[in-house]
């Protein structure tokens, strides 16, 4: 039990101090303060201490003193080399900081010891000091292993590291005490729990009881806290009881709190907006201003802000308002040593305000402070306290904090967080139970180091407060994971259970070190500078990928341009401090209000609600300002809100939810309930709510949770949606979010993040791309749904989700409140959103005004959802058979390919977060036979001593590999179908089950299944010794749920031939990796006859007819060209009787549309064709945002749909020629079009004015918005016209560009698609890969030149692959604007000197055979030869002859004037011969051509 130790007063630090160290400390110090003078005793008796203090008060040194004492008291006689103090802390700044302080405080006593070894004649030996963190180098480390520190300081995931190492081992054995700072911080999540475990297990190296002291300023409940810090023991095993059922009883831990009150000066404040007038520059010229303001008079100031680009856009704008250098930013993603850099200038004096997030929060030391300001609401007392207490950081001293609301809608939580923070009320914390994640990480290390009977694994396990009540069985599930037992999980210990021992195996110790700790895994890039290879901090990989080379960006208050973006790492270089720099944005989730904080809240709204009817304003005002701590600005502003919200609606509290419902401008109905109860206890009522809503309502539905309340947004309301809400009960509660949790991103996000820190997911020491680590997350967890009902990491996601994530019993005890009568309820409808409810709104606009689109990681990730249905509307899965031949297939498999890529050690992966492990080196031995051996018979199940020898190999003996297997009792000989066949001895239980076992027979039969290419029920039955009709039930329910397939090698769609779901995958993986050893990347050549084909540009390929040119534009979809080229140059060359009035006849008919673009600077507007259908793809081009130049006459074709010209002359009172230049306006804007192509064909490239002297004709087509909800001119066009904002309707979109590109171009690379759908930019990798995975794309480098990789389908790759056929000797002449030419998109352009290359009109590309012969630039005026000396003579002037001809007749040209010839004048080039013979005249310098003169040769 906790005891509560009362001080002893006497001179000094304490009794027994010894004379070198109380001289230094009454020098020093003079006196002990409170907490030093209580903390003495106990600490040097050897008591376990929770040490309770203020910030300010010397609890750190009342902590380090005794150990000192104890350390220099131990130093006089002869003692063993080794750490004898073990200092842990959450952070590695402050890591350093302490180390700092020790390495002072030793350098100072040392004065002191020499004079009293002089003096007394008695030894004194030095105290050493190190830290060990991921920044320690390597150098260092050597050093550290040969002279051990007597103090160390480090992480809980270093310390996990050391624990690892034999030689950090030794050094480790004689630690006596043990410090745990900041351990509020720790005990509440995770790595409180890690660190737990690891303070047991080094209890247990060391072999006698360590000595546990923790110091926080902020502790509640301390009990709760000193139970967590001393862990449990066993009692002495005097009754005969095995060591495996002793009791457990709890270590004593003495509570040590100070006496001492520190005084908060709080105040809470909020800038007077009225004058920003909503924009935001001038929003935060009034922040930076008040912030000023508030700084007058302070010399040090810290401003704390709750995330990082929060912390980098208020420095930027408080450095430009002030015109100088007064802040710097200190986050995480700025570099340690722009961190160190900083503190120091803030220490020092010459910075005089430093804005950071909680890394300056815990106790790092930068000297005296004057004024703490947070912005927002620091979310808790706790934080709060720790933030404010930096200012008047010495003992005695007054913290002197302000916090800015930056909105009125803040203005009542940080009332009440200031109130506890004066009176440093602390909120409770939660500290978890056991995390088998936790325990897999903590085992695996423990079986790397040594061998462990099970029993004593679990007993240490179980010492560990957070494991205390852990029951074995989850552990002995986990354990049966970690061992292998699920074939797609790899072993990371060996369990043999006859004897109970558990051993590592040949990965354990590399996946030990490379997976440390329990802080998700980082996919952030680091940032390192471009010259002298500093790390300057690190990235967002989504702000990375929304990047470019050249871009800048502001980090650490510096601007840094991206010079180079690796794999790895950006390289960037500083540039001027008043360049444009653009913040960046880093994803992460928000912190919500506490359940007790928000009551709170509640309690406040409820008085101010019952002050409205009963007081003046002012009396309420002058309330708010003595008992919550607000200036009379922040007072009088909370006061009017509850005012407006009762005029408007009603104001919700603790006890009063209020409903209300509005339409918005868009239509969109907003259902918000005012439940002011915190986001954890909103967000597991919203997912219950979500699901109830989902199962009634007909249309998609979109949901916002926040601290106070949920909001619903509907495209179709209907009034029963109202009451619906009430539908949740405490008695369907969890059902709904048992339905709702799996569906939900909550769920892959968590089942991740416990496969990476359980081991399962495999990582390594440079970062891994998000996509990366999710989608072998998802791998995972589909291989593991089959055994969903026993998979441990299944139910432990779900056990997180529910109880840990979210809070079913809150919510459980509100629901019952509200049938109860306790909780009032009150249901508002109006016109628009009550003050309360413009707070959702503001929420967006803050995040918009102040963070740009920094949303929660909730919002942001979502698991990829394309289905194969909807892919296989578009894209025909690869044949097998003309993939790989069957007998093949079956024999890579019978090899004991490794499938499972999950679980592989990978390429590049990465966690900065508690570790350099870049200065870590990891061996992984070979697999030994046997090793081999035992993971076939794991993947494979049973198999013959045949078998066995077939599947390792000639070259590796298998008699003595199953030999070495058996003696170790790791295989079994078992009698299964009639013969004898080995199995691992794990899986003993589950053979001696089967058949009549169903979880066993699904286990052994599912995994015959998924090693087969291919199975019958006659072979299934005959393979296990059952009968037909349990082999056709089986495959009837692997059928129905998924598992298996109608196989691909089957004949036809009776024959009665499966392939599992994932064999089929991974075969075609394998297929396609096959296919890209064999396929040699081909010559751009072949490719470019490939495309022209394709583009219906080469002869054999061209189309004829109304129909031809239908197919034609459904080519060409989607390409933005020069109006004028599309009936001068693209359809003629692919529609041999091309007509004008054919693509009029299409238009009139509906079967296809245009849209217009044209930016600014652009002579020439552009077209893009689309067939009417084809809604996916042209729903992303329509233009919805900006303003319009012509908003009256938008307006009215919006509201009276698809008009003739004549009609809207009238309706305007604009005669049609006017009228006409204000609709082409609005065609190039992309938001109207007509339902004919005439109009645009006749003015679209002149003025309708000019036009209307020569007879203005105004009877053509219907114009039509085609941003309308509904299209009048029948096309479709429109945002609503599909629900293109829904989920289905963006996969869709994306499969759909993917398969149209493909159909056009034949190969393509991520970014062409960007090009074209670059707000789908964000899901194209997810959707290419699971394509591929369904082996309907196959990436690759499939073109010689292209250096990123490309995707095309199978059948393409193999056309490429082919030699490609005699090809007519027609010429060809194309626009280079063309989408027929893969240059300049692509296929780089050649590096010639002689060509100005470029995708413009007036240049062209001639091609002959299929190959690119000649480049003509501006209409004819420069000739370049591509490929000298391939062209005969004859064929030369042939081909120039043509060239000319189609651009004359083409371009509407009445002359060609040829200036150069490959770089000369071309009258004094070897081609002037060759023009003249073609009809060419001299001209000076240059060759005149004229339609007349021509002549063939």
């Amino acid at each position: 039990m906790s005891d509560t130790v009362r001080p002893e007063r006497e001179e000094g630090p304490g009794r027994d101090c010894h004379p070198a160290i109380a001289a230094w400390f009454r020098d020093k110090f003079g006196k002990p303060t409170d907490i030093q003078q209580r903390t003495w005793e106990p600490v040097s008796t050897g008591e376990n201490v929770l040490l309770a203090a203020p910030t300010g008060s010397g609890k750190t040194l009342a902590a380090l003193l005794p150990c000192m004492n104890r350390i220099a008291r131990g130093k006089s006689g002869s003692v063993e080399s080794g750490v004898r103090l073990l200092y842990v802390t959450p952070l590695k700044a402050l890591n350093n900081d302490i180390h700092d302080h020790l390495l002072g405080f030793v350098g100072e006593l040392e004065p002191y010891g020499r004079e009293y070894a002089e003096r007394t004649g008695s030894p004194w030996t030095r105290i050493s000091a190190g830290v060990r963190t991921g920044d320690t180098t390597q150098s260092t480390r050597a050093s550290m292993l040969r002279n051990p520190p007597d103090v160390l300081v480090t992480t809980p995931e270093s310390l996990y590291i050391l624990l690892a190492s034999e030689k950090a081992r030794q050094t480790l054995r004689t630690i006596e005490q043990v410090i745990v700072d900041e351990i509020h911080d720790l005990a509440e999540d995770k790595r409180g729990m890690h660190l737990s475990v690891t303070l047991e297990r080094l209890e247990h190296l060391c072999g006698r009881p360590m000595q546990r002291i923790g110091i926080s300023a902020t502790i509640n409940p301390m009990e709760r806290v000193a139970r967590y810090l001393g862990g449990w023991t066993t009692e002495s095993p005097d009754n005969g009881q095995s060591a495996d059922r002793q009791e457990l009883r709890q270590r004593p831990v003495a509570i040590v709190a100070s006496a001492m009150a520190k005084t908060f000066d709080v105040t809470v404040t909020m800038p007077e907006m009225q004058s920003a007038r909503g924009k935001r520059s001038e929003v935060w010229t009034v922040i930076a201003s008040r912030l000023l303001e508030l700084m007058e008079g302070s010399r040090s100031v810290l401003v704390f802000v709750n995330n990082r680009r929060l912390c980098e856009r208020v420095t930027l704008h408080l450095n430009d308002y002030a015109g100088s250098e007064m802040a710097r930013s200190h986050h995480g993603s700025v570099s340690r040593e722009r961190r160190l850099e900083t503190e120091k200038a803030l220490k020092d004096g010459s910075l005089r305000c430093l804005v950071a997030t909680s890394s300056l929060e815990l106790g790092i030391d930068v000297g005296h402070v004057d004024l703490v300001i947070q912005i927002d609401s620091p979310q808790s007392a706790a934080s709060g306290i720790q933030r404010i207490g930096r200012a008047g950081h010495s003992v005695g001293d007054v913290s002197r904090g302000i916090i800015i609301a930056r909105h009125r809608g803040q203005l009542a939580e940080c009332a009440v967080l200031a109130k506890e923070i004066a009176a440093r009320r602390i909120e409770e914390i939660r500290i978890p139970e056991g995390s088998i994640d936790v325990f897999c990480q903590q085992a695996a290390a423990m079986v790397a180091v040594n061998e462990w009977p099970i029993a004593d694994l679990l007993a240490l396990i179980g010492r560990s407060d957070s494991f205390r009540n852990v029951s074995h069985e989850r552990l002995s599930e986990a354990l049966r994971v970690l061992a292998g037992y699920y074939p797609h999980c790899r072993p990371l210990l060996e369990w043999d259970r006859e004897s109970g021992m558990l051993r590592g195996v040949r990965q354990t110790s590399a996946a030990v070190l490379t997976g440390a700790g329990t802080i998700p895994q980082s996919s952030a890039y680091p940032v390192y500078h471009a010259e002298a290879r500093v790390h300057l901090g690190e990235l967002d990989e989504e702000y990375v990928h929304e990047s470019r080379v050249g871009d800048v960006f502001q980090l650490g208050t510096s601007s840094y341009r991206i010079a180079s973006i690796k794999g790895d790492r950006i390289y960037a270089s500083e540039v001027a401090a008043n360049a444009f720099s653009e913040i960046p944005f880093w994803r992460g989730d928000g912190v919500g209000r506490s359940y007790k904080l928000s009551c709170l809240v509640g309690e406040l709204l409820e008085q101010l609600d019952q002050r409205a009817d009963t007081e003046a304003e002012a009396t309420t005002v002058a309330w708010l300002m003595s008992e919550y701590r607000m200036d009379e600005h922040a007072a009088a502003s909370l006061a009017g809100l509850v005012s407006a919200q009762n005029s408007a609606s009603s104001v919700p509290h603790h006890r009063k939810i209020v409903t209300e419902y509005y339409e918005d401008d868009a239509k969109r109905h907003h259902l918000v309930l005012h439940t002011m109860f915190g986001r954890r206890t909103n967000r597991t009522w919203m997912l219950a709510l979500q699901r109830l809503y989902e199962a009634n309502a007909e249309s998609k539905i979109y949901t916002y949770v926040r601290d106070n309340g949920i909001e619903f947004i509907f495209s179709e309301w209907k009034p029963a949606y109202a009451d619906l809400w009430l539908g949740v009960t405490e008695h369907n509660l969890e059902e709904l979010l048992a339905e709702a949790i799996p569906s939900s991103p909550l769920f892959g996000i968590t089942f991740r993040h416990l496969a990476q820190t359980s081991l399962l997911l495999a990582r390594g020491f440079s970062r891994i791309p998000l996509w990366k680590q999710r989608m072998r997350s998802e791998r995972l967890l589909e291989e593991s749904l089959p055994y969903a009902d026993r998979f441990p990491f299944i139910r432990e996601t779900m056990r997180i989700c529910m109880y840990d994530s979210l809070d079913p019993h809150q919510v459980k005890e509100l629901l019952r409140a509200i049938h109860d009568g306790g909780i009032k309820l009150v249901t508002k409808r109006s016109g628009y959103p009550s003050p309360f409810a413009s707070q959702f709104v503001w929420e967006f606009v803050n995040t918009v005004m102040y963070e740009s689109d920094a949303v929660s990681q909730d919002i942001q990730y979502r698991l990829l959802t394309v289905s194969k249905q909807l892919a296989g509307q578009f894209f025909e899965p690869a044949a097998f058979q003309q993939l790989m031949d069957s007998a093949e297939a079956q024999a890579w498999i019978d090899g004991g390919a490794d499938f499972n890529a999950s679980s592989n050690p990978p390429e590049e992966e990465g966690d900065e977060a508690s570790e350099n492990r870049g200065e870590r080196s990891v061996i992984v031995r070979p697999a030994s036979p046997s090793e081999r051996l035992y993971r076939i018979l794991k993947r494979q199940g049973d198999l013959t001593f045949a078998e066995i020898r077939n599947r390792l190999g000639s070259e590796e003996p298998a008699e003595e590999a199953l030999e070495e297997l058996r003696g170790s009792r790791r295989v079994r000989e078992a009698a299964i179908g009639g013969e004898r066949r080995w199995i691992c001895a794990d899986e003993t239980e589950t053979y001696a089950g089967f058949p009549d076992d169903p979880v066993s027979a699904a286990f052994i039969m599912r995994r015959y299944a998924e090693r087969q290419i291919a199975f019958t029920a006659e072979q299934l039955a005959e393979r296990y010794g059952i009968g037909k009709g349990l082999a056709d039930e089986w495959i009837g329910k692997w059928a129905d749920d998924g598992t298996i397939e109608r196989s691909p090698f089957a004949e036809s769609h009776e024959d009665p031939l499966w392939t599992s779901k994932n064999a089929a995958s991974r075969l075609l993986r394998f297929s396609i990796g096959q296919m890209r050893k064999r396929a040699e990347p081909v010559e751009q050549n072949r490719y470019c006859t490939l495309l022209l084909g394709l583009q219906h540009v080469s002869p054999d390929t061209r189309l004829s007819g109304i129909d031809g040119l239908r197919q034609a534009i459904a080519g060409l979809q989607g390409h933005f060209l020069p109006l004028s080229h599309w009936e001068s140059f693209l359809f003629p060359v692919r529609v041999a009787d091309y007509k004008k009035d054919m693509l009029d006849l299409l238009c009139a008919g509906g079967e296809a549309v245009w849209l217009g673009r044209k930016d600014e600077g652009e002579k020439e507007g552009r077209i893009a064709f689309f067939l009417a259908e084809s809604k996916e793809l042209y729903a992303p081009c329509i233009n919805t945002d900006g303003h319009s130049s012509e908003p009256e006459l938008l307006a009215l074709l919006r509201g009276k749909g698809a008009s003739f010209l004549t009609g809207l002359s009238r309706e305007t009172g604009l005669p049609p020629s006017e009228l006409m230049e204000k609709l082409l306006r609005l065609v190039w804007e992309g938001r109207v079009a007509n339902d004919q192509f005439a109009p645009i064909r006749m003015h679209g490239q002149g003025s309708a004015r000019s036009a209307s002297r020569k007879g203005f004709q105004s009877g053509l087509g219907r114009w039509y918005a085609v941003s309308a909800s509904e299209n009048p001119a029948g096309s479709g066009i429109g945002p609503n016209a599909t629900d293109s904002a829904s989920e289905s309707s963006r996969e869709k979109t994306v499969v759909s560009w993917i398969h149209h590109l493909l159909n056009g171009y034949g190969v393509i690379t991520r970014d062409v698609l960007t090009r074209y759908i670059p707000s789908e930019a964000d899901r194209l990798q997810d959707t290419m890969r699971k394509l591929e995975d369904w082996g309907m794309l196959a990436r690759g480098f499939w073109i010689h030149g292209i250096t990123h990789m490309q995707v095309s389908t199978p059948e393409t790759v193999e056309r490429l692959r082919q030699p490609s056929a005699a090809s007519a000797s027609e010429t060809i002449v194309l626009s280079s604007v063309d989408p027929a030419n893969p240059y300049g998109a692509m296929l780089k352009w050649p590096e010639q000197t002689t060509g100005s290359f470029a995708r413009k009109p007036g240049n062209f590309l001639v091609f002959l055979r299929g190959r690119w012969v000649l480049w003509i630039e501006n209409n004819g005026k420069r000739f370049v030869t591509m490929d000298p000396g391939w062209l005969k003579e004859e064929e030369e002037a042939e081909v120039v002859l043509e060239a000319v001809r189609v651009m004359l007749r083409q371009s509407g040209l009445r002359k060609i004037v040829v200036a150069s010839w490959n770089g000369a004048a071309a009258p004094q080039t070897e081609a002037a011969d060759m023009f003249r013979r073609i009809g060419a005249e001299s001209d000076r310098d240059s060759f005149v051509l004229w339609p007349s003169s021509l002549r063939s040769v």
